[in-house]
């Protein structure tokens, strides 16, 4: 008999064919928030599935990755064997903990990494999409990203964007009764992410590495769920965004009892807030007026 896959014709061996595929599920994370759905940390959830081939092969080589807000990758599940027909991701734990200068909000993207390499004197028949066949080996390659907020609070949508006016008809407005955000039109919805509030600190709150008698503060106690509450209350008022000089969208709304004016302005109780957005739904800053 000769190996699997062969057949003899006219007393010649043919070369096996070799089929595989890969099917692997990246598994994601588990999120951990507090009562304020403000993201404490994040625990991997085990990768599924593996490499099959129809015959056994000189090399299967398997990686499930991550790579995090910051650009840094790390491993999540991994695979590798020689002369096998099969290679199952094994899970690599792994667990992200906000705070003390790591941040596990933003963007991560997850993906898959394989190698296959023929055994001598086979042939490729199929391989699963998303590979790609080099000469004797195949190479695969896929990624999923995927975004976690710093904070999960729930927003109403977006309004939808006025028609644009006609001869000397004004565009109508959202009244006060609609349920969805104001927004300019093009603007993307803001998120207050990790960022934008370590840019927040460092410009208004006492002892702040940029901050000068031109800037209002917050009160040195207030925690980045409370941060949130102010923004999302901006977010929601009524007041609409202007565009400033800088090409950017700001408005001013009432909220007291959170910071001071500037010591330029007396360093006085604050009753109002600026928030600044981008039109990619930056939040370039927040500060008290």
């Amino acid at each position: 008999m000769g190996p699997a896959g062969a057949a003899e014709i006219s007393g010649e061996v043919q070369a096996p064919t070799v089929n595989c595929t890969l099917d692997v599920t990246a598994g994601g994370f588990t999120e951990h928030r507090n009562a304020e759905g403000e993201l404490t940390s994040l625990d991997s959830i085990p990768a599924v599935g593996g490499v099959e081939c129809t015959a056994p092969m000189s090399l299967i080589s398997l990686d499930v990755l991550v790579t995090d807000p910051q650009g840094q990758v790390r491993p999540l599940a991994g695979g590798a064997c020689t002369y096998c027909s099969s290679a199952p991701a094994s899970a690599i734990p792994y667990t992200c903990t906000q705070g003390n200068g790591q941040n596990c909000s933003g963007k991560w993207v997850a993906g898959y990494q394989a190698t296959l390499q023929l055994p001598a004197g086979a042939h490729w028949g199929s391989v699963t999409e998303g590979c790609s066949i080099q000469g004797t080996s195949a190479v695969c390659e896929g990624i999923q990203p995927k975004v976690i907020p710093l904070f999960n609070t729930p927003k109403p949508p977006v309004c939808p964007e006025a028609p644009a006016a006609i001869g000397a008809l004004a565009r109508p407005t959202a009244s006060a009764a609609d349920d969805c955000i104001e927004l300019p039109d093009g603007v993307t919805l803001p998120e207050l992410d990790y960022l934008s509030i370590q840019n927040i600190r460092a410009f208004h709150f006492p002892g702040g590495k940029n901050v000068d008698d031109s800037k209002g503060l917050f009160n040195k106690d207030l925690t980045d769920g409370q941060l949130e509450k102010i923004f999302n209350a901006g977010l929601r008022d009524s007041m609409p965004f202007e565009k400033n000089g800088r090409s950017y969208y700001e408005k001013t709304f009432s909220y007291s009892g959170v910071g001071t004016s500037s010591a330029q302005k007396g360093s006085l109780p604050s009753t109002q807030i600026t928030l600044v957005i981008s039109k990619h739904g930056d939040v370039v800053t927040m500060y008290p007026v």
